[in-house]
């Protein structure tokens, strides 16, 4: 358990110049003003199906509901994963800075995967990369 401790804190610090700048990026363009917009569709299909769940138990087995016509038996984990707020709240902006954390973290795991695997310039351009596309 050290040993992936002290590997994990190795990385950190080898990569935190370019860190700090990829996830401040990803957060201000994920996390400041959650309520600035409209909701989309697809948005209130799984926040329809995340309330659902944590309030009233109901269960999505086969498909979220947003991709059915595209993907049959889309995978119901995205209504899964938004039903954790709704645990505390029903304000659907709690639901997209839940998603900006979640998506800040997935900004984070592919600079580490894309620093292993091609190198730090590489890290850093698909960080900004993926930290600027905010849907």
């Amino acid at each position: 358990m050290s040993s992936i401790r002290t590997v994990i804190l190795r990385e950190l610090q080898s990569a935190r110049g370019h860190l700090v700048v990829v996830l401040l990026l990803a957060s201000l363009l994920r996390l400041v003003g959650p309520g600035l917009y409209q909701l989309t569709a697809d948005e209130m299909f799984i926040l329809q199906s995340a309330l659902l769940l944590s309030r009233y138990g109901q269960w999505t087995w086969l498909s979220n509901g947003t991709h059915w016509r595209l993907v049959v038996g889309h995978s119901p984990i995205s209504d899964y994963l938004a039903a954790i707020p709704y645990l505390f709240s029903t304000d659907p902006r709690l639901g997209r800075l839940w998603v900006g954390v979640l998506g800040v973290i997935a900004v984070a795991i592919l600079y580490f995967v894309m620093k292993r695997y091609a190198g730090r310039t590489a890290a850093l351009f698909t960080g900004i990369l993926f930290a600027a596309h905010a849907p």
